[in-house]
């Protein structure tokens, strides 16, 4: 079954990458540096990106797939201590190319939900093994 949404008329098909400088602040991060810092060193966090449908996804060449690249690589780089995971659906790829993956163009269905869930789990696990924590 097709979503109508999916192939609604002036809906364009495209990819998110970035060919522009990024020229955002991003002011969200600085309160999740104060997040960071009042957190005790032993704990393990995932922070996941949630898959949108394509047509949701930045075009590639503009100003906002470039401000999206820049905000992913300063949250990479807040995360660089042990114990966080950050798991990133908010890309094009399988997941956002299929309609079936989605309700709408932001509200993804139980069959991704089931996948990002075995991520979260295996992040988990991986923080855990790599901190050497039980």
């Amino acid at each position: 079954m097709t979503r109508e949404w999916a192939r609604a008329p002036g809906v364009r098909q495209h990819t998110a990458a970035a060919a522009l400088p990024a020229n955002t602040y991003f002011p969200a991060l600085e309160a999740f540096d104060v997040l960071l810092s009042e957190l005790p060193p032993q704990a393990k966090f995932v922070i996941m990106m949630p898959p949108v449908y394509q047509t949701n996804l930045p075009r590639a060449g503009t100003q906002d797939a470039a401000d999206l690249v820049a905000c992913k690589g300063e949250l990479v780089r807040r995360l660089g201590r042990q114990g966080i995971a950050l798991l990133d659906y908010l890309v094009d790829g399988p997941i956002s190319h299929d309609p079936e993956n989605f309700m709408d163009m932001v509200h993804y269905r139980r069959n991704v939900a089931d996948i990002i869930e075995a991520d979260i789990v295996a992040a988990f696990q991986a923080v855990t093994r790599a901190r050497g924590d039980r």
